[in-house]
């Protein structure tokens, strides 16, 4: 029998996935912000695709 700590539950719960989903919406609005040679731009498609995925759920509006 494989044995789960509680984050690992969280992560893999819906309320873990929304919880992942509003930080990588918060932190793209905020990394967007950031010019030239600091930009991340891989870290931002990176977080952009995890956001896309099926696996993190987005409840914010793309205006946000």
């Amino acid at each position: 029998m494989t044995t789960y700590t509680p984050v690992e539950r969280l992560v893999s719960s819906m309320r873990g996935r929304i919880i992942i989903g509003t930080a990588l919406h918060m932190a793209i609005k905020e990394l967007e912000k950031v010019e030239g040679a600091h930009r991340q731009v891989s870290t931002l498609e990176d977080m952009r695709s995890m956001l896309d995925s099926d696996i993190f759920i987005n409840i914010h509006d793309e205006e946000e």
